[in-house]
């Protein structure tokens, strides 16, 4: 019997000694910005089209703006949904463009302003484990999605490997309908304290391993380069 309770006992401990992922979370948000990410604007480059990025008071509007075989095309995404443009005029999209067009916008936005929305009400984290990257120690923090509110790719997995020491995100894997990729940021810098980085993305060429492994198959060089992804002409302006 004392057996007995003194197995329980350990593992009562270490249930409750097991890192609170929220906690993790909310730390490496306020790492790299904290609340100015709810009262900003934002500006950037990603492949050769603009992006503006405006939140405050609740309140956000991503835009999209490119040039096209001569056509201008501005995108907005707000809280009222998508609108599209061509030549400043109002584009009437499908059902099927829809979709699109409000994936593409939020997606770069999305991973532009990573880890900021690790927050949202949709998200669901959980501590997976301490593990080891290039020498240095990191928490392993897995992030699903509830499928109201969590968009058309809420059935995503990812993980996020966050530094134990300085609270920093510089790694992580996902999966989705193309596969399981891994990201190694690269490039950080703050502006008006935000921070932002490029990535590396990798993948496994014979898509063997699950997504948990990868930071071991980065660790040993097994995974293949298969893009890199730059921000460019980063501005940010604070709003009151």
């Amino acid at each position: 019997m004392k057996l007995i309770l003194s197995f329980i006992f350990i593992f009562l401990s270490a249930c409750t000694n097991s890192p609170d992922a929220q906690n993790i979370i909310d730390k490496v948000i306020e790492r790299h910005g904290g609340d100015r990410y709810l009262h900003s604007i934002i500006e950037f480059d990603f492949r050769g089209i603009h992006f503006k990025v405006t939140r405050n008071m609740g309140f956000f509007k991503y835009e999209r703006i490119y040039i096209k075989e001569d056509t201008a095309f501005h995108e907005v995404l707000d809280n009222d949904g998508l609108r599209r443009f061509a030549n400043d005029v109002e584009y009437q999209m499908s059902s099927k463009e829809y979709s699109k067009y409000h994936e593409d916008v939020n997606s770069v936005v999305y991973f532009f302003l990573l880890p900021y929305a690790l927050n949202d009400p949709a998200v669901m984290k959980r501590f997976l484990n301490t593990v080891e990257i290039g020498g240095s120690s990191y928490f392993q923090i897995e992030i699903t999605f509830k499928k109201e509110g969590g968009g058309i790719d809420y059935e995503d997995r990812f993980i996020y490997y966050i530094n134990r020491n300085d609270y920093t995100l510089d790694y992580f894997s996902y999966t989705d309908e193309k596969g399981n990729r891994f990201r190694q940021f690269k490039n950080r810098r703050t502006i008006n304290g935000i921070t932002f980085n490029d990535y590396d993305n990798y993948y496994e060429e014979n898509q063997s391993h699950q997504l948990e492994e990868y930071y071991r198959l980065f660790n040993t060089k097994q995974l293949s380069l298969l893009s890199t992804i730059e921000m460019k002409n980063i501005e940010v302006n604070l709003v009151d």
